[in-house]
C-alpha cells in the first residue's frame, strides 16, 4: 500500500504463513484478519489466532456455523446439544459463544429477522463452560463424518460443475434435498 493516507486495513490470509508473507511488504500492519472459522478447522487455526494476537491484529469469523448449515450430523452435534441444553439456546447459539470464547469477532449473514435476533441474543447467554468449550474443540479435531461431508459433497458438487460449464449460478437455485 503507497498511499499515505491508509491507517488501517483488513487481510484475508487462512494461514500464519500467509500472513507473515503480507507483513514482510505491507507498509501497514492489517487491523483485522478474516477467515473461515469453526469448531471443525480450530486446530488449523490455531497458531494463526496465536500469531495475529501477536501482532494485535483482530481475527473475524465467516461460516462458523458450518457444523450445522452445511455439515451437520457430525462429532460436534453432540456437546453442542449439551451445551445447548444446558443454556436454553440454540445450537446456532452455542456455536457463536464458542466462536466468542476464542476472542474471535463473530460475522454473521442473514436477512431473516428471527436469525438475526437469534444471534443478538448471544451476547445475553452465559458463558460456555471450560469443559463444552473443550468438549466441542475435542470433537471438532475429529472432523465432520463420513456422512456430513456426503451431504457437503451433494450441494457443493452440483453448482462447482455448473460454473464450470459455464452457468451463473448466482442466478440459479437448486433444491438441496438429501
Amino acid at each position: 500500500m503507497q498511499s499515505s493516507k491508509v491507517s488501517d486495513c483488513r487481510s484475508r490470509c487462512e494461514s500464519s504463513e500467509n500472513l507473515i508473507e503480507l507483513l514482510k511488504t505491507a507498509k501497514v500492519v492489517p487491523a483485522v484478519n478474516q477467515v473461515l472459522f469453526h469448531p471443525y478447522n480450530y486446530v488449523q487455526n490455531a497458531s494463526l489466532l496465536e500469531f495475529s494476537a501477536k501482532f494485535n491484529i483482530v481475527t473475524e469469523a465467516y461460516s462458523s456455523l458450518t457444523p450445522i448449515t452445511k455439515v451437520s450430523g457430525g462429532p460436534v452435534d453432540k456437546p453442542i446439544q449439551r451445551a445447548a441444553k444446558r443454556l436454553n439456546a440454540t445450537p446456532a447459539q452455542v456455536i457463536l459463544s464458542w466462536v466468542r470464547s476464542k476472542g474471535v469477532v463473530i460475522v454473521t449473514q442473514s436477512t431473516k429477522k428471527y436469525r438475526l435476533k437469534e444471534y443478538l441474543e448471544v451476547a445475553d447467554l452465559p458463558p460456555l463452560t471450560l469443559q463444552e468449550i473443550l468438549d466441542i474443540e475435542t470433537e471438532g479435531a475429529k472432523g465432520p463424518t463420513a456422512l456430513s461431508m456426503h451431504v457437503l459433497a451433494r450441494r457443493v458438487v452440483p453448482l462447482a460443475a455448473l460454473t464450470l460449464l459455464g452457468f451463473g449460478v448466482r442466478w440459479l437455485t437448486l433444491p438441496m434435498t438429501l
